[in-house]
């Protein structure tokens, strides 16, 4: 027996044929045995002059409304609620991004600032040793300043990172 389901209706035919929308398709049951072509073209053949049923058994499978637009809006409303979940997770790190970068900025404008006051107080002495020994350690002390703000920086973005991948893991849960 073929049965064939077509979102609110199921047809059945022990004939072989097969209703589907409003062309029906005759199905062999199986090809005769010998030549291949000769086989098809009985099947063919015989096909073409099957009778279809006159009363097929139909049995409406009726969707219930009220039931898929329940399922419609809870599948609406999950989406909407991860899309929120999102953008709080994506809003999280993007102020977390902004803030490290605030931070690292105003930490290479004091080590710039504070650089220029000491090569000011370097290039203030006489002899030339006092001169490029003060020099020498106040571009060693803005080195050491900007290593520390990148470390820093680089620390904040990949802990927003990690909260950002954590949030997002569990949006999607």
């Amino acid at each position: 027996m073929n049965g064939i389901m077509n979102k609110s209706l199921v047809i059945s035919f022990a004939a072989g044929a097969v209703l589907m929308g409003a062309t029906v398709f005759l199905v062999p049951k199986a090809l005769p045995s010998g030549d291949l072509v000769a086989g098809a073209a009985a099947a063919r053949v015989k096909a073409r002059n099957t009778i279809l049923p006159t009363a097929p058994i139909a049995t409406p499978i009726a969707p219930d409304a009220d039931t898929n637009a329940t399922n419609t809006n809870t599948v609406a409303a999950a989406t909407a609620a991860k899309i929120a979940c999102e953008r709080k997770a994506i809003d999280a790190r993007e102020q977390a991004i902004i803030s490290s970068n605030s931070a690292y900025q105003k930490a290479i404008t004091a080590a710039y600032v504070s650089r220029a006051a000491a090569l000011d107080s370097a290039y203030a002495k006489t002899d030339s040793a006092s001169v490029s020994k003060a020099a020498n350690t106040a571009l060693a002390a803005f080195g050491s300043v900007v290593q520390t703000a990148q470390s820093t920086l680089k620390t904040a973005d990949a802990s927003a990172a990690a909260t950002y991948n954590a949030a997002i893991t569990a949006c999607q849960k």
